[in-house]
């Protein structure tokens, strides 16, 4: 990741930090980041993210694999959540594949 490109995600997510006034009062409070827009959530998060990738400590690696799992359970969630509301078809279209490839990825076991 470059520099630049590191800069403006941070950048991003500090404005969108900037935008929530509750979040800034209490930082990690989740009524907040309910209240947030999906891109000043999805913002943040990327800042997060490559703020950890570009430390070079263990402790932040770990972080990130931690979040990588979390984050693969997160997209079941909000596959079936999509597919719940909509259709798995919606999935389907969304990732590039088929409703039966979809369903078979992202459905509860």
């Amino acid at each position: 990741m470059s520099s630049i490109r590191t800069r403006s995600a941070w950048n991003v997510g500090l404005t969108c930090w900037r935008q929530l006034p509750t979040l800034t009062a209490v930082r990690w409070n989740r009524e907040a980041l309910d209240r947030a827009t999906t891109n000043e959530v999805a913002n943040l998060a990327q800042a997060a993210l490559e703020s950890l990738a570009n430390r070079s400590d263990r402790d932040a690696f770990a972080q990130l694999l931690r979040l990588a799992q979390i984050n693969g359970e997160c997209l079941g969630t909000s596959a079936r959540t999509v597919a719940e509301h909509s259709s798995w078809s919606g999935v389907a279209d969304m990732t590039g594949t088929t409703k039966q490839a979809a369903w078979a990825r992202w459905r509860v076991h």
